[in-house]
């Protein structure tokens, strides 16, 4: 499933529609910057659709059918609840059988079904600085899954 460069498709995946205006701005822009690192280990990294705008058709064919149908592995930012997520979730990890990196925050209330999942290629992970501490997690759960 890798690009023909070779690349690994990581799917970041993260809650957006629950967030207010401001929080969501800043949170999107860290995501951004995150991605941005993750391109920079060698990764290629598929686009979900932030637009509180876009139609639910075209998130669920962009988000669940090109990403997460098509995808190597999963980043899942669970700082937020998140039911999309939740589904993309268990579509990598039940469906798919493929390697998840979940990350939260440290601090923040993650769902006990995220928490409680025992699967070889998922692994969860507490933060302190997401553009610091995610990019290496990532890194090294993906070494010891796909090799």
């Amino acid at each position: 499933c890798m690009t023909k460069d070779g690349k690994i498709k990581v799917y970041v995946g993260c809650a957006i529609l629950g967030l207010g205006d401001s929080e969501r701005k800043v949170f999107l822009k860290k995501v951004v910057l995150l991605k941005d690192l993750i391109r920079a280990q060698g990764f290629e990294v598929m686009e979900f659709i932030g637009r509180m705008d876009a139609p639910s058709r075209e998130v669920y064919q962009n988000d669940i059918v090109e990403c997460v149908g098509t995808c190597d592995a999963m980043l899942a930012i669970c700082d937020h609840p998140s039911t999309g997520m939740g589904y993309e979730l268990a579509t990598v990890i039940e469906k798919r059988g493929l390697p998840v990196l979940a990350v939260a925050r440290t601090g923040s209330v993650v769902s006990k079904v995220i928490l409680g999942i025992s699967k070889p290629n998922f692994r969860f992970e507490r933060y302190n600085d997401l553009l610091k501490d995610v990019p290496i997690l990532l890194e090294s759960h993906l070494k010891n899954t796909l090799g």
